[in-house]
């Protein structure tokens, strides 16, 4: 039952630290605002993150102290305590022991029999590929403005051509779009083993060009604890699966953006395409 009397020292202190916040910040302009919220920011993500970790060892101490004030004996109650969780936490770790059999390669399916091609734009949705600026235009949607896209030039070029600018879906210049799918959700019944896809398709016919899966551990409360054990932020969307087979066969962050990880992609990604495709420079 909660009692009035406790709550109030409670609320007096939120209030007091919601006080001291704004005194502390009275004229603040937004970076000065920025600078006290992301550090306790911070401190909010890292705790939540210490507090999913040792979840499993409250749960265990909880079932112990339960087992014991109902009469267990000590090595009863510590078996209960134990091996359940142990049983649960295993069926989810088992499908890392599946990802890791699936990390020999990510199967292709390549529809064509030839490279496609010369091309000078292609349409990427989705993260990666970035590399492409240094051969070809690329082409990506503006995230929350339906219809509407960019287009960068080659790096390589040092004038406006380089530069971002927008175009209209009529516009597009690619007749390829590449598609970088983000993982299908995981769940506890499947062990969070799961696949993500990039799928390369012809705007113009509509046909596949090519498939290629790629296996993936996460999502759920598994992909909670993968990104609060790498970046102690188990809120971090992008931050939720673990992934091999196409970046190399060692098992790492999907799309992770260490300077190891993103070179591994960098090299899967420009392998596929150019099996797949030939550049317009290249004639």
């Amino acid at each position: 039952m909660n009692d009035p009397a406790r709550r109030k020292p409670r609320t007096a202190a939120v209030i007091a630290v919601i006080v001291v916040v704004s005194l502390a910040c009275s004229g603040c302009d937004q970076s000065g605002w920025a600078g006290i919220l992301f550090p306790l920011m911070f401190l909010f993500f890292a705790a939540s993150a210490v507090a999913l970790i040792l979840a499993p060892f409250a749960v265990s101490a909880l079932v112990f102290y339960l087992a014991k004030r109902l009469g267990a004996e000590s090595k009863s109650a510590a078996i209960l305590a134990v091996v359940p969780v142990m049983l649960f936490l295993a069926w989810p770790l088992g499908g890392l022991l599946t990802l890791s059999q699936q990390c020999e390669h990510a199967p292709l399916e390549h529809l064509t029999t030839r490279r496609l091609g010369p091309i000078d734009a292609l349409l990427v949705d989705g993260p990666g590929m970035w590399w492409l600026n240094e051969k070809i235009d690329m082409e990506r949607p503006v995230y929350g403005r339906p219809g509407l896209y960019s287009r960068t030039g080659p790096l390589r070029e040092s004038n406006a051509k380089n530069r971002a600018r927008s175009v209209p879906e009529a516009e597009l210049r690619s007749r390829y779009k590449v598609t970088i799918e983000r993982p299908l959700e995981g769940n506890f019944l499947q062990q969070y083993v799961t696949k993500a896809l990039i799928k390369i398709e012809d705007r113009v016919t509509g046909s596949m060009v090519a498939r290629i899966e790629e296996p993936v551990w996460g999502g759920g409360i598994a992909g909670n604890y993968i990104a609060a054990l790498t970046v102690l932020n188990p809120f971090n969307v992008g931050k939720r699966y673990l992934s091999c087979g196409y970046a190399g066969n060692e098992i790492g962050l999907f799309r992770g953006s260490s300077k190891e990880r993103s070179h591994l992609y960098r090299l899967a990604d420009q392998n596929l395409i150019e099996r797949i495709f030939i550049f317009a420079q290249e004639n």
